[in-house]
């Protein structure tokens, strides 16, 4: 297998542009995360984590834990532990699977609901805050340069997955 390598010189114009787009997509992506008052009440307050897992819940209905963790990108222990702490705070239900002790089913409670919906709003307010200088097909352009970029992204790591699996072997 051959490999592509890319050469990386940390003077060239491209280099720096390069480094500035991944600063400001870090930047974006914290403000969009956190938004303009990161004093939320407790009751309110969720991670970003939690926010995508709530989400996924609020989209798709009750879900295992594994189906959760496959979905955000992580194993179940941090999922697990998620759950454990928004069940605490009465926002979701976990219910055991009665043929399979094992599997968690993970429910969203009515008022899971609505601090997920009131919490989706204040993030809503924040993004299009954000990208208000954008008109709508500056919006569409950028997003098509992102999905790109992640294409990209998912076919290196895929590739570099390969070549520590052929190492390893």
């Amino acid at each position: 297998m051959t490999e592509n390598k890319i050469p990386v010189d940390p003077s060239t114009e491209e280099t720096s542009l390069t480094e500035q787009i991944a600063t400001l997509v870090r930047t974006i992506w914290r403000l969009g995360k956190l938004g303009p008052d990161q004093r939320v009440n407790k009751v309110n307050r969720l991670t970003m984590e939690q926010y995508e897992m709530l989400l996924f819940l609020y989209d798709s209905g009750p879900q295992s834990v594994k189906y959760i963790a496959a979905h955000v990108g992580t194993t179940s222990s941090p999922v697990t532990i998620s759950m454990k702490r928004l069940e605490r705070a009465n926002l979701v239900k976990r219910v055991r699977d009665t043929s399979d002790e094992r599997v968690v089913t993970v429910h969203l409670t009515e008022q899971g609901k609505k601090v997920f919906e009131a919490r989706r709003l204040e993030r809503i307010k924040v993004l299009m805050s954000l990208f208000n200088s954008l008109d709508l097909e500056e919006k569409y352009q950028l997003k098509a340069l992102l999905e790109k970029v992640l294409a990209n992204s998912q076919a290196v790591t895929a590739a570099a997955s390969e070549r520590k699996t052929i190492a390893d072997n």
